[in-house]
């Protein structure tokens, strides 16, 4: 089995504490410059820090890890920090190896893999990030470029999805998620499938930080995730050699001077730990100040936290919660009877008799209300901008995400005032489909609409260089066959097309029977010929096309036995109803070609005479024509006559 080389980029994103440097979260993640993978086999990293080894095994198929961000916490050590992972080749399944060692915050390592050359020819898989513990965001990946891949997800609740990369709420438990995606034009499938861990604890990878108010020469600090019955230690060290623990820290300083405080979480479950340092400045003149945080939860219940910084301690708390109701807790939690926009405020006193009160908070609850439209202005040629129309529910507890059919939109994931601009790359009808979901994990809805891409054609008919006054164009599309698209009446000599299907069309004017110059011009295609085989071809792309001036070919239909330049052409019976006999008299002897068209240019009947003659004559059998008018075409090397031809039944 023939093998080749494929390089892969290791990037170790190492994210430090700001003021202290002991711990870092390590991403790997595995990247090929192909874009393809390798179903089945699996890899296996290690981490050695001082000379003890940290194994983090993963255990999954290739593209899972080539594809994948995995985080492992390791405790980053400026004189190096050793990693190295096992991977089976999937050719000679033999084990192979590399090593690498950290050298900075932000470090590269590039490697090599052996892969069989014969990956998967429709290769497709899936990650995920969460927006909150129940609603997810899947994104797909894979080697399928076909813009019309169909996309088929399973989230393993009873819930399908026909999106690119849906959101979904899920309730607690464990999901099989499988994805399949079939190119249509290749026929080729693939269906990729992971097990997803929905829990009823916060998803938080040590990620906190901690919010500070002060005096002046006291310190009151509160962790992020406050609420949450699952958090790991905290510990706090106030830079004066005093330390606490727990969610909440007070604190007064001895000498008003400025300090580093620090918290450190440590998450034994998660093996992952991280700090976060503030700056305190003492000093000034404040003797107590007070501050409101909160936790939106489902049903409209909010927790509410009072934070105090103060000389002596508080003896009065007053909450107000904006809907009528009122506590003296330090942190209520509270429930709303309805979903709103309350104005929340805090009031303490402090044994000394110092008051303060908190700035005023804006809390906006929303309880299982997602549903959305959509609005739509169009900007340009395929150029348009959506928005949410949220039918009143106007709350920031609402997201939205926009995918789109075969058109581009830059990722946007904003709150309730998200504008979406979008390019569509060819007229037609795109889907267009808006997933709104609350922060707060209440409610996932989607709405799908349609938009009509449209590009406009337009132009001037002329006879005999002057505008026309009354007259038709009609609009044929011309492949598979040719098929009437179309009609618009010329306006003083102008005419337009709205259209929305791509390919490739004729425009054909002609004269309104009415018209005064009706006998003396013929209809004509666009590329001014009366045939629809010379006739130059209009092609739909997004850009308007406002040149397409169509010059009406000048009538040489002759009375009977009318000569024109020598030239002489005769049909009789005519009107006709099953046999049209032709003779034709040109001045030199030369081959003669005829042909049968019907109003659209459409040949019907032809015939061709090589011998060169003076004087022809020929026999049409029309019994297989419907009744209706023709033109009957005879040329020669001296040129073209045209006679109209009425086939009666």
């Amino acid at each position: 089995m023939n093998r080749y080389v494929l390089p892969i980029l290791t990037m170790l994103w190492l994210v430090g504490a700001q003021i202290s440097t002991h711990a870092a979260n390590v991403v790997l993640e595995f990247l090929t410059p192909s874009g393809q993978f390798v179903h089945g086999e699996n890899a296996t990293f290690y981490i050695e820090i001082g000379g003890s080894t940290v194994t983090q095994v993963i255990s999954q198929p290739i593209n899972h890890v080539l594809y994948h961000h995995t985080g492992i916490l390791v405790d980053y050590n400026p004189s190096g920090t050793r990693v190295w992972y096992d991977y089976l080749d999937p050719c000679t399944q033999s084990i192979l190896s590399d090593t690498f060692t950290i050298t900075s915050k932000y470090d590269h390592h590039y490697g090599t893999v052996m892969v069989c050359d014969d990956p998967s020819p429709c290769a497709y898989a899936f990650s995920y990030i969460r927006h909150t513990n129940y609603i997810l965001r899947f994104g797909s990946f894979g080697n399928v470029s076909t813009e019309h891949k169909i996309h088929s997800w399973d989230f393993g609740d009873g819930s399908t999805s026909n999106l690119q990369n849906p959101i979904h709420l899920f309730a607690g438990g464990t999901y099989w998620v499988q994805l399949t995606v079939t190119d249509p034009v290749t026929g080729c499938t693939d269906t990729y499938g992971d097990s997803v861990n929905i829990s009823d604890s916060p998803v938080l990878n040590c990620d906190l930080w901690f919010g500070m108010i002060s005096t002046q020469n006291a310190v009151s600090c509160l962790s992020d995730y406050f609420w949450s019955s699952n958090l790991g230690d905290i510990h706090w060290d106030f830079g004066d050699g005093t330390t606490a623990s727990g969610v909440e820290a007070n604190h007064q300083y001895a000498v008003a001077d400025t300090y580093l405080i620090t918290m450190t979480y440590t998450d034994t479950a998660q093996n992952c730990s991280q700090t976060y340092t503030r700056q305190f400045v003492g000093g000034g003149t404040t003797e107590c100040q007070t501050a409101i945080r909160f936790h939106r939860a489902p049903n409209e219940w909010v927790y509410f936290y009072g934070m105090a910084a103060t000389d002596t301690p508080v003896v009065s708390w007053l909450w107000d919660f904006g809907d009528g109701n009122t506590s003296t807790q330090k942190s209520p939690v509270h429930q709303y009877a309805s979903p709103g926009a309350y104005t929340v405020t805090l009031d303490i006193t402090t044994a000394s008799g110092c008051s303060s009160s908190a700035f005023p908070m804006l809390v906006e609850t929303n309880s299982g209300n997602c549903l959305t439209g959509i609005n739509s202005t169009q900007t340009g040629p395929g150029a348009y901008i959506f928005t949410p129309d949220l039918m009143g529910n106007v709350s920031s507890t609402l997201k939205h995400q926009l995918s789109v059919v075969n058109g581009y939109s830059p990722f946007h994931s904003g709150h309730y005032n998200s504008v979406f601009p979008v390019q569509f790359n060819g007229v037609g009808v795109h889907e267009v489909c808006l997933t709104t979901y609350d922060t707060l994990g209440h409610c996932v809805s989607t709405i799908c609409d349609t938009v009509n891409v449209t590009t406009t054609l337009s132009g001037k008919v002329y006879a005999g260089g002057n505008l026309i006054d009354e007259g038709m164009v009609f609009l044929y599309q011309a492949t598979p066959s040719l098929e009437l698209a179309d009609s618009a009446k010329v306006s003083q000599g102008n005419y337009e097309f709205e259209v929305s299907k791509t390919g490739e069309y004729l425009l054909l004017a002609k004269l309104s029977p009415s018209s005064p110059l009706m006998s003396m011009y013929e209809a004509t295609y666009y590329g001014d010929t009366q045939a629809s085989d010379d006739a130059a071809f209009v092609e739909i792309v997004l850009d308007p096309a406002s040149d397409l001036d169509i010059h009406l070919v000048a009538s040489q239909t002759l009375s009977l036995n009318q000569s024109l330049d020598g030239r002489q052409l005769k049909t009789y019976p005519n009107p006709t109803k099953d046999q049209l006999h032709i003779e034709f008299t040109q001045p030199t002897p030369a081959p003669v070609a005829w042909k049968l068209m019907d109003i659209r240019g459409a040949v019907l009947v032809s015939g061709m005479e090589t011998a060169p003659q003076t004087d022809w004559k020929t026999s049409v059998n029309l019994a297989e024509i419907a009744a209706g008018v023709y033109l009957l075409e005879v040329s020669g090397p001296s040129g073209r006559m045209t006679r109209k031809v009425q086939i009666i039944k």
